[in-house]
């Protein structure tokens, strides 16, 4: 299960950035990273899923799907201070 799982973040990581230049990627990439952190709730790929997500559906403008988003961030010990900042980005811009 965790090359499957390697496998499949790998592919929305690349959607990910690939959104980041071409905004026609952008709905598949979320929806990518989407499904990725609903299936893999144990992943340790989770927190950067959760990242790119909120980062993204925050460039769609869709700031209550990033604020899900980085409320599962927050909720993964490791990564809560980096929930934080992001959240300070978006309030302070």
């Amino acid at each position: 299960p965790y090359i499957v799982q390697a496998a499949q973040f790998g592919q929305a990581r690349v959607l990910a950035e690939l959104a980041k230049t071409d905004p026609a990627r952008v709905d598949e990439a979320i929806a990518a990273l989407d499904a990725f952190a609903k299936a893999n709730k144990t992943s340790r790929h989770l927190g950067p899923a959760l990242e790119a997500l909120a980062r993204l559906t925050l460039k769609k403008g869709q700031a209550d799907r990033a604020e899900q988003a980085l409320t599962g961030l927050a909720a993964i010990p490791w990564a809560a201070n980096r929930a934080a900042v992001l959240r300070a980005r978006v309030l302070a811009g």
